[in-house]
């Protein structure tokens, strides 16, 4: 009984001594219970978050990796979110926006949120959709909410194709030449390939307009548009410019086959005939582009040309010359008003341009040594090169928010400037094409065209 007695007091010490250890360990597994409760709870509210939302949600590592995405993403694109989750977002990107996709993918990883970004992704029948983007970089993860807006792309790309269309003819406009003859012409001058021209103007068309009225005259110009949609090929652009006035862009053509095309068109119309006017006639004007030469020049020469085939007789075809040049010298440049930024360095430096490509062009009138034109040429050059820098810094300085457009406009500026040296130096370019890159492209096609859009800024300081 001793024994027992003494067995029991060493039992109730142990108690006493183990009762605080064995507390806490019920404490720690009711802990973990609750934790585990908890994170369960926490998983299917986040769960329940992403599928009643609207919109489609998703996590994804930095590398662009699903990690987590929401029912949306299913009813939008097909894909079961087990086909979603762990695959890499970039292998449904459409190929034509896979570098901007990357681009935000590094703007997100820089940290900045990322709103309003469009992309194609591939849905599970083939077909793609457009799909606009905010994302944001928090820890390891990027957060993305994104939503469907492809009836919104389709219905802006059909206002810009009915923007860029005539309705009367069905033909392109003026307005989408100008979007898409940069192109030719960038490809023209890259592969040494030749880029034609040609206007159509139906002769004494404001007699038809005043004799049987505008009904009448309108059949007339859907006759004329039908007409030379089949004399051209399927790469030429036919556009109606104006009034009765038609252009025909002509790719990999020469000033040779360009007149065959139009004297097939002038043919046609002539040969055809209207039940109320009867025959008609139109006269054309042809030009083949001269290596680095502007659109505004080549439409100036072929413009002329035209006016010629009017002048002499009209119902012709008549092709610019190249070897009579333009009358540069009565073109100099002047400095203009509305050339004033109000920011005196830009503005000093404008003028110091115009100054020099005026010695430049006389000096290519005076018909100067090629020595002394290249010397005076590469100082030109050099100036630009020196103003674009400096503009480029005053742009940033003021948080321009076409900077990053403007900057890659001066570099394209500055490759045609290098090339326009080669050719002066091989004696290939003309008085008139090299007048057309001053005044064109660096004068009217910069300075005034694209630096006046940064003068607001300046205004408002």
């Amino acid at each position: 009984s001793f024994l027992v007695i003494i067995l029991s007091i060493i039992g109730l010490g142990t108690i006493f001594i183990f009762r605080p250890a064995l507390n806490y360990i019920r404490k720690a597994i009711r802990g973990i219970k609750e934790t585990e409760e908890l994170r369960i709870k926490e998983k299917n509210d986040f769960e329940n978050i992403l599928n009643v939302n609207i919109d489609m949600l998703c996590v994804s590592t930095s590398a662009g990796y699903f990690s987590k995405i929401n029912n949306q993403f299913e009813e939008i694109l097909g894909y079961k979110l087990n086909e979603l989750e762990g695959l890499n977002f970039l292998n449904l990107v459409h190929e034509e926006d896979y570098n901007s996709t990357i681009k935000a993918m590094e703007d997100i990883n820089d940290r900045k949120e990322v709103i309003g970004f469009t992309n194609r992704y591939r849905c599970k029948d083939g077909s793609y959709k457009y799909i606009e983007w905010r994302s944001k970089l928090m820890g390891d993860n990027v957060y993305s909410s994104a939503r469907d807006v492809t009836s919104n792309k389709l219905q802006e790309a059909e206002l810009t194709l009915n923007a860029m269309m005539d309705k009367l003819t069905n033909l392109y406009n003026r307005h989408y030449l100008y979007q898409v003859v940069g192109n030719y012409m960038e490809y023209a001058d890259r592969y040494e390939v030749p880029l034609s021209v040609l206007i159509l103007d139906l002769d004494f068309f404001k007699r038809v307009n005043d004799t049987w009225g505008h009904p009448i005259g309108d059949e007339i110009l859907k006759m004329t548009a039908k007409m030379m949609k089949e004399a051209i090929r399927e790469s030429d652009i036919l556009v109606r410019f104006g009034g009765e006035e038609f252009l025909v862009l002509m790719p990999q053509t020469s000033i040779e086959g360009a007149i065959v095309v139009a004297e097939k068109i002038r043919m046609a119309i002539e040969e055809a005939n209207h039940p109320i006017t009867g025959k008609i006639t139109a006269s054309l004007g042809a030009a083949e582009r001269m290596k680095m030469e502007s659109f505004r020049h080549l439409y100036y020469r072929v413009d002329k040309a035209l006016y010629e085939a009017k002048e002499t007789g009209r119902n012709r075809v008549v092709a610019s010359d190249k070897g009579k040049e333009l009358e540069v010298g009565v073109l100099l440049i002047e400095w203009k008003k509305e050339w004033e930024s109000t920011n005196e360095i830009i503005d000093n430096q404008h003028r110091k341009i115009i100054v020099m490509a005026n010695q430049v062009i006389n000096l290519y009138l005076e018909a100067t040594s090629k020595k002394e034109i290249e010397n005076q040429l590469n100082k030109l050059l050099e100036l630009i090169a020196e103003h674009f820098k400096t503009e480029e810094y005053i742009l940033k300085e003021i948080n321009y928010p076409g900077y990053a457009h403007h900057e890659e406009l001066h570099h394209k500026l500055l490759a045609k400037s290098l090339k326009v040296k080669e050719l002066v130096h091989s004696t290939e370019v003309t008085p008139s094409a090299f007048y057309s890159f001053i005044m064109d492209d660096v004068i009217a096609g910069h300075i005034e065209d694209e630096d006046t859009k940064f003068f607001f800024y300046f205004r408002k300081e």
